[in-house]
């Protein structure tokens, strides 16, 4: 997706307060804006406004082109006659140009953004897509902070119940919000937060962008921003520690069923039309996502020559590793339950299940390098074990010990103890 820099010198602008309001409401605010610098905008552009001239100067809008270049009046009645290469906007956010409100010009000189000219004053200029991508993140983060600025927000998600019904204003005061414009968009990173919240409608108002979201299932299908600001966070979501918690509705101005924490399952990330994402609101298949990384973590789930005696400097491995699959997983769990099958060791009641979580590794009976990308039959290719009776299973090198056979060892130190 291209990106280009639209700016403004203060001059009139009659519908600004319409613009900011419209815009806070969560609506797209349409108009019309030169492009002198760059006639080749295409519709579906991404597109910044930068405030030149007197007073404070920075970021102040983002939004979408929507028409092509075209020729058309100045916006000055004293050059009516004269005709400017313009395009039409959809702004997503317009900020108020005064003091403390935009995006300051400082934080633009650093990083990957100092290679843009960002005192031009034509308007159109085409920004790289590098420091494009790093000011997505910048803006969406200023946003929030101007969003929840003098307010303690503390997003917690303890006494909300799956299945029940709320609505953002609601979710606003709990979580304490001003109102409820701050969790006004689709996917809302609550600052300081480690969580991302999915605020999901199938059929939207008109005037709104028609994503494409949908329920199989229990896999929801779901487009990303057409900015793409959130795109590498819900894809990192899982090893950067953030929980992701889905709101969905049927219908616009209707309240949000919630979902609990759900976990990404696929994804297919796309430049110049919104990425696709698949979530998994099943529990068991979104723990078993987790409990794969740890098993992979815990048994060495790859193929590796030892290298040893020096340890704590940083060394760069390429591993082999075998695909685990969370569905086959979360099948085999529902069928055998979450006790070891050996030793009949259980997380929930030793642990606890606020700390457990029906936590349980699964041991594959037959060696996963000899599926070969094959089909597992959860029924009987899966059984669940813990960690200690796992490790036992795979304690000799080139096979895999059989469970008779680690029952026999468990019953009979069982036996030499009582």
């Amino acid at each position: 997706m291209n990106t280009f820099l639209l700016t403004w010198s203060a001059s009139p602008w009659t519908d600004l307060p319409r613009a900011i309001e419209q815009t806070q409401e969560g609506l797209p605010y349409r108009t019309e804006w030169s492009v002198q610098a760059h006639r080749q905008v295409r519709v579906g552009a991404r597109v910044f406004l930068i405030k030149q001239g007197d007073g404070p100067r920075g970021i102040m809008a983002s939004g979408m082109v929507v028409s092509a270049p075209a020729e058309r009046p100045h916006w000055n009645p004293q050059k009516a006659d004269t005709l400017v290469w313009k395009v039409e906007v959809d702004f997503d956010a317009v900020l108020e140009p005064v003091p403390g409100s935009l995006l300051p010009r400082e934080l633009l000189e650093t990083g990957g953004l100092r290679h843009v000219d960002w005192s031009h004053q034509r308007s159109g200029i085409s920004i790289p897509a590098e420091s494009a991508a790093e000011l997505e993140t910048l803006w969406a983060d200023w946003l929030d902070k101007r969003r929840t600025i003098g307010q303690k927000i503390r997003v917690y998600f303890d006494s909300l119940e799956p299945g029940e019904i709320y609505g953002r204003p609601e979710l606003a005061t709990l979580w304490g919000y001003k109102d409820w414009h701050a969790i006004g968009r689709g996917i809302v990173t609550p600052v300081g937060h480690k969580s991302i919240i999915l605020f999901v409608t199938k059929e939207k108002q008109e005037a709104l962008t028609q994503y494409e979201d949908h329920f199989d299932g229990d896999l929801l299908h779901m487009q990303g921003e057409t900015n793409h600001a959130a795109d590498q966070r819900l894809v990192n979501a899982a090893s950067a520690g953030d929980a992701i918690h889905l709101f969905y509705r049927d219908q616009h101005h209707t309240d949000f069923t919630y979902y609990g924490e759900v976990s990404l399952r696929e994804q297919d990330l796309r430049e110049t039309e919104p990425s696709r994402f698949v979530f998994t609101t099943s529990k068991l298949e979104a723990d078993s996502a987790s409990a794969i990384a740890s098993e992979l973590r815990a048994h060495g789930g790859f193929e590796d020559d030892f290298v040893g005696d020096a340890e704590g400097r940083r060394v760069l491995r390429l591993h082999v590793t075998y695909e685990r699959s969370p569905r086959n997983r979360a099948r085999a769990l529902e069928i055998h339950g979450t006790k070891c099958t050996v030793c009949g060791f259980d997380f929930n009641q030793f642990y606890g299940a606020d700390l457990a979580r029906d936590y349980i590794e699964v041991h594959h009976t037959r060696s996963i390098t000899e599926v070969d990308g094959g089909v597992v039959r959860p029924e009987t290719d899966l059984v669940p074990l813990c960690s200690n009776c796992h490790s036992m299973a795979h304690r000799e090198r080139g096979r895999i010990i059989p469970l008779e056979k680690l029952r026999s060892l468990v019953g009979r130190s069982v036996a030499a103890r009582a």
